[in-house]
């Protein structure tokens, strides 16, 4: 007995390969019209341009025009008195470190902190213990002296 294909059957197979060719012929490439391919311009990159400098280096072996004094840096002692992420929190520290002290205040930034420190210490660190006794006095209890490239002026 043979069997006997049903038309339900053979027509789903002839949609089936019609669509099926259809959309090989929609999507082939077309040899007459090839593509060029796209070309991506190479842009140089733009680096960050600072407008006010947060961090101030101190100049080595500079001349002051008033006493001819020659600034130098050497291996010292100051006082951290805060690391942050936010550069506008040690800019306020400064400001306010500046007009509670007459002592120097920097900030530094090494990625990714600034750090606030004050002072110059070059001989022994009693000096730095001292200056960081007045720091925690004035309520910031977290300062600690650190070693740091100071500058020293000489005559």
């Amino acid at each position: 007995m043979k069997k006997r294909i049903s038309t339900r059957h053979t027509t789903k197979n002839a949609f089936f390969w019609i669509i099926l060719s259809l959309s090989v012929m929609i999507w082939a490439q077309d040899s007459a019209n090839p593509q060029v391919p796209v070309t991506i311009k190479s842009v140089p990159p733009k680096w960050p341009i600072l407008i006010n400098p947060v961090i101030e280096f101190p100049k080595a072996k500079t001349e002051t025009s008033q006493n001819r004094d020659v600034e130098r840096l050497v291996n010292g002692f100051r006082v951290q008195v805060l690391a942050t992420r936010s550069s506008t929190r040690a800019d306020d520290l400064k400001t306010t470190l500046i007009q509670k002290t007459s002592l120097p205040v920097y900030i530094f930034f090494e990625s990714p902190n600034y750090k606030v420190r004050v002072g110059n210490y070059l001989i022994t660190r009693k000096e730095a213990d001292k200056a960081q006794k007045t720091i925690r006095a004035l309520g910031y209890k977290t300062a600690w002296v650190v070693q740091s490239r100071i500058v020293v002026k000489e005559p």
